[in-house]
């Protein structure tokens, strides 16, 4: 029999964990459930992660990388803050409709961050993140047309919007009706981008 390493049971487990937030909502997220889920003993998983905290962030952590590489992706080949924005919100919504489960455990897995004093400051951490990512990527556009405060003040805006757009997805799975809000609100943030220019 082939034995199953280390880093192949913690990837098994995280997978785990995200199918049955996704399906039973986190309170469900027991070291218990999440082995049955593995097909595993649930003693094997103190011996991947010291506990299912840490399993918890391990999780949390490649759900954000994931959201780093898409926004990557999505700048790569931009001329302008406006195909930067534009490029960007489209990229996410469409990552959010390939795997909506995925999607949901990540904000279930940010909500019990904040729920938990030890651990809020993961989840300001990881919002912080995605502002300055989204900022740098506009910044680089921009020749120095915006200044730093609203280029900072637009990445807010857009994750707000990102935010709002797919809680309703996943709320509703109506994407025709979420992709129409999602590009009201991406052309209102370019006519900003558009006036803060015309003014400097």
């Amino acid at each position: 029999m082939q034995r199953v390493s280390l880093q192949d049971k913690r990837e098994s487990l995280q997978q785990a964990l995200l199918r049955v937030i996704a399906r039973d909502g986190i309170e469900q997220a027991t070291v218990r459930n999440i082995a049955a889920e593995a097909n595993i003993n649930p003693a094997a998983v103190s011996y991947a992660f010291s506990g299912k905290d840490e399993l918890m962030m391990t999780l949390h952590l490649a759900l954000q990388a994931d959201v780093y590489a898409v926004v990557e992706r999505a700048v790569q080949g931009c001329a302008t803050i406006e195909d930067a924005i534009t490029s960007m919100a489209k990229a996410y919504f469409e990552h959010t409709v390939r795997d909506p489960d995925r999607q949901r455990a990540h904000m279930e897995l940010t909500l019990s961050a904040l729920a938990r004093a030890e651990s809020r400051e993961i989840a300001k951490m990881q919002y912080e993140g995605y502002i300055k990512q989204l900022a740098d990527a506009v910044s680089k556009l921009d020749c120095g047309r915006i200044s730093k405060t609203e280029i900072t003040q637009i990445a807010r805006m857009g994750l707000a919007l990102m935010d709002g757009v797919i809680v309703q997805y996943l709320s509703t799975r109506n994407q025709s009706v979420c992709k129409k809000t999602l590009n009201l609100g991406v052309s209102l943030l370019l006519s900003h981008c558009k006036a803060l220019k015309e003014r400097a």
